[in-house]
């Protein structure tokens, strides 16, 4: 009898574990799902009302995105700073003994658009494209993460996009 009601105790045990873990896990989804909502509204905003959820490729949001210029000069300026400024805050974070991660990294290039296309006077629907070429560049990619993938990219770029529309929003109303 007294097997009996250990056994039942730890399968209760388990069970609640695994409802605890199951609705963490399916929380942590909901805030992806938010950040992709807002993400692909305002692509659809800026970009007309093209099917942005179904981006396994960067060729295919590029597509989409209607990147048909060459940005070259624009690349070259914004990821020449980028580095400079990586390279800076990884030392400062290194000699604090304080992490750094992807998303400095994409909020430091995310920055160097915002302020390039302030400068230039560059329109946001352009800044939005600059954004997605600068975190898909070679240089930022062996900076951030020689492994990193195109699926990694696009979730980096849906994720911080709604903080640089804002960022762009409230440098440019300056």
């Amino acid at each position: 009898m007294k097997i009996l009601l250990i056994i039942l105790i730890l399968l209760i045990i388990f069970f609640v574990v695994k409802y605890l873990v199951n609705k963490k896990r399916n929380l942590i989804e909901d805030i992806e799902t938010e950040y992709s909502i807002e993400s692909i509204s305002i692509l659809k905003k800026y970009f007309g009302a093209k099917n942005f959820f179904q981006n396994k490729d960067l060729k295919d949001l590029k597509n989409k995105l209607a990147i048909k210029s060459d940005y070259k000069n624009e690349l070259s300026e914004i990821i020449e700073t980028s580095i400079h400024k990586i390279n800076i805050q990884y030392e400062h974070n290194i000699n604090s003994n304080k992490p750094y991660t992807n998303l400095n990294s994409l909020k430091t290039c995310g920055n160097e658009v915002i302020d390039y296309c302030i400068n230039e006077k560059i329109s946001i629907k352009k800044a939005i494209v600059l954004l997605l070429l600068t975190i898909n560049t070679e240089e930022i990619k062996d900076i951030v993460n020689e492994d990193i993938e195109d699926e990694e990219i696009i979730e980096d770029f849906y994720s911080f996009l709604p903080t640089f529309i804002e960022k762009y929003n409230l440098k440019n109303a300056n």
